[in-house]
């Protein structure tokens, strides 16, 4: 398989395959380059005023933060995928233990159907016709 150099890899991303953005990140340096397609090939994209390399064309913002690569869409900074499956679990949990709760109090109300219902029958074999 062959190895890509940073320059040939821009060079099939331009001529090839048009990529209009292009991402590098150097954790080890805690560093990232955003470049962008133009008429004369790739140019590094300049943080804004939040510090943000932005996509406009995705309403899409990057930046480190905290050491990982962290994405914005509209402003809003998304969460990370460790963090989305954390609140699907914690959902989960929650809407399970409602469900057995809920299961829970219907037996609970069943049974006391039940008794009622046995009682009233036995009420009923007791009273003088």
């Amino acid at each position: 398989m062959m190895e890509y150099t940073e320059r040939s890899r821009a060079e099939r991303y331009e001529k090839e395959l048009k990529v209009p953005y292009y991402l590098l990140f150097y954790p080890d340096a805690d560093e990232f380059t955003l470049f962008r397609l133009g008429e004369k090939g790739y140019s590094s994209v300049l943080p804004n005023a939040n510090g943000r390399c932005a996509i406009p064309e995705l309403e899409l913002e990057v930046a480190l933060l905290g050491g990982w690569m962290r994405y914005w869409f509209r402003g809003e900074l998304l969460p990370l995928a460790g963090d989305l499956l954390k609140e699907r679990d914690a959902e989960r949990a929650a809407r399970l233990a409602a469900e057995t709760q809920a299961n829970t109090e219907r037996s609970a109300r069943l049974a006391a159907e039940a008794e009622l219902a046995k009682l009233r029958e036995e009420l009923a074999k007791a009273k003088p016709q």
